[in-house]
């Protein structure tokens, strides 16, 4: 994909998530995934405790609807994104437990399919 709507994409995402979270891109082939985490917060022995770590995919094929529409139907795909990750963060908790020695784990994959940007 490229790299304009990558970064179009990361963008759009940056503003949802907390000032200080990280968001790197993983670089796949077709798909567009964005890694996300954070420092919670709420553990005063531990200060930099980050959150779960969150992976938002765009699936190969939705990609490619994308590069295909006109730049009106992509907004309107930009803001289904942007609802679809805005519901999904209403509805995780970033808590954890793991011991500072594990690894801290990942919450269930946020897939933007084409039933998602094509509803």
């Amino acid at each position: 994909m490229g790299l304009k709507y990558r970064e179009h994409w990361l963008n759009l995402i940056r503003p949802l998530f907390m000032k200080d979270a990280d968001l790197s891109i993983v670089d796949l082939k077709e798909e567009y995934e964005v890694v996300v985490s954070w420092k919670l917060g709420t553990d005063p022995s531990r200060p930099s405790k980050r959150s779960k770590t969150i992976r938002i995919i765009v699936s190969e094929e939705a990609v490619e609807d994308y590069l295909k529409k006109s730049e009106r139907q992509r907004e309107n795909d930009d803001e289904k994104l942007v609802q679809f990750i805005k519901s999904n963060l209403e509805n995780i908790d970033p808590n954890h437990d793991n011991p500072i020695h594990l690894p801290r784990p990942e919450a269930p994959p946020w897939i933007a399919g084409r039933d998602i940007l094509n509803s």
